[in-house]
């Protein structure tokens, strides 16, 4: 399977006019957009079972999603 390809940012969000794939971005530390989805029931955050191979945001192929 083909990696995605992810348009680079800078830290003040700027589009720097480059695209890579995700995988080299992550990689690099670069910036690139991402959007995370938070299920709340009763002022609760419910944990989402990630895949065992993700390598970032989790502890045991959990990651752990915390209500401030």
């Amino acid at each position: 399977m083909n990696d995605e390809i992810v348009k680079i940012y800078n830290e003040d969000g700027v589009y720097l006019n480059q695209m890579i794939s995700k995988k080299e971005a992550k990689q690099k530390n670069l910036f690139h957009k991402a959007v995370h989805v938070w299920i709340m029931i009763e002022n609760k955050i419910l944990i989402q079972q990630r895949s065992e191979k993700k390598k970032y945001f989790q502890i045991n192929g959990i990651s752990l999603l915390l209500a401030i």
